[in-house]
């Protein structure tokens, strides 16, 4: 095993055996971080006079974030608390039934979520045209409420209101449609890599041991420099068979590419079953190209908590341009996910395009079955012509040749307006990653390597 320091943090080979890092559990951890300006949208409530030390009380706000969602947070500083911490003890004061109040007055009906009140914030699913307050307090075993303190109320606007349409609701409606989802278990982005970045964002922290098979989406890479986490790096084999050592990594987050970038090859879903099962931590399977592929492992999100799908419509819907990405997860994931994601960050435009194609999404699959049929022309052709290539399940091929120089290849073709990916890595210096075209962009492709070989 050997050890080189990148930029912000530290990466791991890992070739088999044990965990070469361990570990942390596999919640979202609650980020404070200071509210923004209220806008119409969203309301500040009792915010109390620009004085220092105004946090010295017992005291909950509310922030409404959007239609369908309330940000809370609170402070419990005041003498009753700082009192009651001081008699029993921090740990003993933490661990009561905290929970909050939801109250909604438009329905005439309350609710009660379990927290734990270190975290000092939650953020709620709630109803559109709705008005809220909470209160924060502990249920005692006689079954009543022991109230710290408590907001004024707020109303949620009608959807469409804001700039990012209600929280996404339009698109996300049309995801959870074409898949069986709840709203409430999908986040969507701009593009799936910025819900990449939220889900490092969320789980890796410095030193956080993030694994993956390589050679894989480089993305990956920055993403966990970013956080000063270390890249535990479980090889592929020559196959690209999912390695079992990727279940040994131990690792808080864990990424599996399905189908995988170069090599376009699936995981197999025991391989990938295996590493949940043996690890504590989160596992995303990103599955940016899986309409190109059989199957996929959203069913997995249904029945394992620590499982995050996610997908995109840059490829199989041709939209790279509209930047719409989407993850599926379980319901109090997503919820903690948003308390990463960027705000209003989608437009309009995009969402409403993006959502008009998945109402459409035979179109899709008839592009999909397209360039499956292109890549099965492709993959035989190469071969013929004496390159190597492996059985992708995505919209490219990665092929090997021993000579000429891929290098040499790539080059020529390019000299030919012909542009292909060239990997000048040792494991894939001698491959050429080839996208799917049109057949007469294949034809060309085609005809130039017969004059380069």
């Amino acid at each position: 095993m050997s050890e080189r320091e990148r930029e912000g943090g530290k990466k791991i080979r890992v070739d088999g055996g044990p965990a070469a890092s361990s570990g942390g559990t596999s919640h979202v951890p609650a980020k404070e971080a200071p509210p923004a300006e209220p806008t119409p949208d969203s309301v500040y409530l009792d915010r109390g006079p620009e004085l220092p030390g105004r946090y010295h009380e017992d005291r909950i706000t509310a922030l409404v974030r959007d239609p369908h969602h309330i940000f809370f947070f609170w402070e419990l500083e005041g003498e009753k608390s700082r009192a009651e911490r001081a008699e029993m003890g921090e740990q003993a004061f933490y661990e009561r039934s905290w929970i909050l109040r939801l109250h909604n007055r438009s329905a005439g009906r309350s609710e009660d979520v379990a927290i734990h009140p270190a975290s000092k914030n939650w953020y709620q699913t709630v109803a559109a045209e709705s008005e809220y307050e909470v209160e924060i307090g502990v249920l005692l075993p006689d079954g009543s409420f022991l109230s710290y303190a408590r907001s004024n109320g707020v109303r949620t606007p009608r959807p469409g209101l804001s700039p990012d349409l209600g929280g996404g609701m339009i698109l996300r409606r049309a995801a959870a449609e074409a898949t069986g989802f709840g709203v409430e278990q999908i986040l969507h982005g701009n593009g799936s890599d910025e819900i990449l970045n939220n889900i490092v964002r969320a789980f890796a922290g410095p030193g956080d041991a993030v694994a993956m098979a390589v050679p894989t989406y480089p993305y990956y890479h920055k993403l966990i420099d970013l956080q000063g986490a270390t890249a535990v790096e479980v090889p592929y084999p020559d196959s690209f068979e999912l390695p079992a050592g990727l279940a040994r990594a131990g690792a808080r987050l864990t990424f599996i590419a399905n189908p995988n970038s170069p090599s376009g090859t699936v995981a197999a879903a025991e391989t990938v079953a295996t590493v949940v099962e043996s690890t504590a931590g989160m596992v995303v399977v990103d599955e940016a190209y899986v309409d190109f592929a059989a199957g996929g492992f959203l069913d997995l999100v249904r029945r394992e908590p620590r499982v995050i799908v996610t997908r995109t419509m840059s490829k199989s819907f041709s939209l790279a341009g509209l930047r719409i990405g989407f993850c599926f997860a379980d319901a109090d994931v997503a919820a903690g996910l948003w308390k990463v994601k960027e705000h209003y960050n989608v437009n309009t435009l995009s969402q409403v395009a993006a959502a008009a194609a998945l109402d459409d999404i035979e179109t899709m699959r008839a592009n999909a079955r397209r360039v499956v049929a292109a890549r099965q022309r492709l993959t035989a052709r190469l071969r013929d012509m004496g390159f190597q290539v492996w059985d992708s399940q995505a919209n490219f091929v990665l092929a090997r040749i021993a000579s000429p120089p891929a290098a040499q290849l790539h080059a020529g073709l390019k000299e030919r307006g012909i542009l292909v990916r060239y990997f000048e890595t040792p494991r894939l210096s001698d491959c050429l990653r080839i996208s799917i075209g049109t057949d007469a962009e294949i034809g060309a492709l085609l005809e130039a390597l017969g004059e380069l070989l």
